[in-house]
């Protein structure tokens, strides 16, 4: 065996759920009504087209990576203020934990 790969997100860790996250990041506390109002204007988002286009090559550089989500996340205005805070979190220990169950793409 010369190498071993793995698949780091998903597969061994996975980030907080995106409620913990923005909780995280806001200065003040959220409450459930303005936490879905946000979580749907994520998901609504994915359909939007510089969303869209900002998705394309993400994974090419970190810069990319960054443009892509921080694009994302300032598409809801309640988080434009703490985009880079939001992106920071993906880079930060603190926020990815040992996957609980097995990946549905691991067949081992």
């Amino acid at each position: 065996m010369r190498a071993v790969l793995f698949d780091f997100s998903g597969t061994l860790f996975q980030i907080d759920t995106y409620a913990d996250r923005i909780r995280a990041a806001m200065a003040e506390p959220v409450d459930e009504v303005a936490m879905d109002v946000m979580l749907s204007g994520l998901e609504g988002s994915l359909s939007d087209p510089d969303v869209v286009e900002a998705q394309r090559g993400r994974d090419v550089s970190s810069k990319a990576h960054h443009h892509a989500f921080t694009t994302w996340y300032a598409s809801v205005p309640e988080l434009a203020p703490v985009a880079d805070v939001l992106d920071e979190q993906l880079k930060a220990p603190e926020h990815w934990v040992p996957t609980r169950t097995p990946s549905p793409h691991w067949s081992g």
